[in-house]
């Protein structure tokens, strides 16, 4: 069975046990948001080797990476240039054994969309997002998260055509109507994602646009009352993923199992925002789901 799956695809599978696990846990004992936690509003002190967490040089990260790989494949494709030697070996270890389950056409529009995604988040990072001084982290979770993005990127690609010059780099003709669908859901996912961002970093400004507070609030109004829940930014987040995978065909294992991992992760950050808000404020709405609208 091992054999069968990619390192890549391993990566994915490991990270959707360990968010399963995570978030049994975070059910079961309550442990992240209990009484005993008295420093939630506090400023955490970074200590050696820590620095607090923003997300600016990830999302950078991600989109050079992306960048990189569109140029790669298009070169490859357009001219019959040979991609890095490095770059190959990589590739080649972590995708093996290789399957094609795309054609370029797909996985082009696919990398457009992911790019995108990446971009429009770098942007809200840099100028939008306002971000709470809670949270140090150490250097390994900086590498996991860059590993976590370069492997983002390599899943769009692990089951395409090999980079070769062909005819058929921008063949529309096998693009179709779920192509649409997915297009149009990825906009308005992204539409939701981008105002919660924004929704949210006006609750840490005065109405002069300075930033007066990194603490939480309660959210009121754009899509946390539209759709009644508290996450819909983390709702968007899984719909936008799995819109890239409707444009791959539905039939790449590897990008369907970073989805199921997408999905167990944001369901697991959700459920702690949820307790956090609910934690903080007596008043908070008792009706609004954590996630999905209408059932949970």
């Amino acid at each position: 069975m091992l054999s069968e799956l990619s390192y890549l695809q391993i990566f994915w599978i490991v990270q959707i046990i360990v968010y399963v696990f995570l978030t049994i846990s975070s059910i079961t004992f309550g442990k992240h948001w209990d009484k005993s936690n008295s420093h939630r509003d506090s400023e955490s002190k970074a200590g050696w080797l820590e620095f607090r967490k923003r997300p600016r040089l990830l999302y950078f990260v991600a989109f050079l990476f992306t960048i990189y790989i569109i140029w790669t494949s298009l070169s490859s494709c357009v001219y019959g240039t040979e991609p890095n030697g490095y770059f190959t070996s990589f590739y080649n270890e972590v995708t093996a054994p290789k399957r094609v389950t795309a054609n370029m056409a797909c996985v082009y529009l696919a990398l457009v969309l992911y790019l995108a995604h990446v971009t429009r988040r770098l942007y809200e990072s840099v100028f939008v997002s306002i971000f709470s001084k809670r949270q140090v982290v150490g250097p390994l979770y900086f590498v996991f998260d860059q590993f976590h993005h370069i492997a983002a990127g390599l899943s769009l690609i692990a089951e395409s055509p090999e980079f070769k010059q062909r005819d058929d780099c921008f063949n529309i003709s096998s693009l179709c109507w779920h192509h649409l669908i997915a297009v149009a859901a990825f906009y308005i996912a992204s539409k939701i994602h981008h105002n919660t961002h924004q929704h949210l970093a006006t609750l840490r400004r005065n109405k002069s646009g300075h930033i007066v507070t990194t603490s939480y609030k309660i959210p009121q109004g754009s899509w946390f009352d539209k759709l009644g829940v508290s996450n819909p930014h983390y709702l968007a987040e899984i719909i936008i993923y799995i819109s890239i995978g409707v444009t791959l065909g539905l039939q790449s294992t590897t990008w369907l199992y970073l989805t199921v991992y997408i999905i167990v992760n944001q369901i697991y950050l959700a459920y702690n925002t949820q307790q956090l808000y609910k934690y903080k404020f007596d008043d908070y709405p008792k009706d609004r789901k954590m996630l999905i609208p209408f059932l949970f």
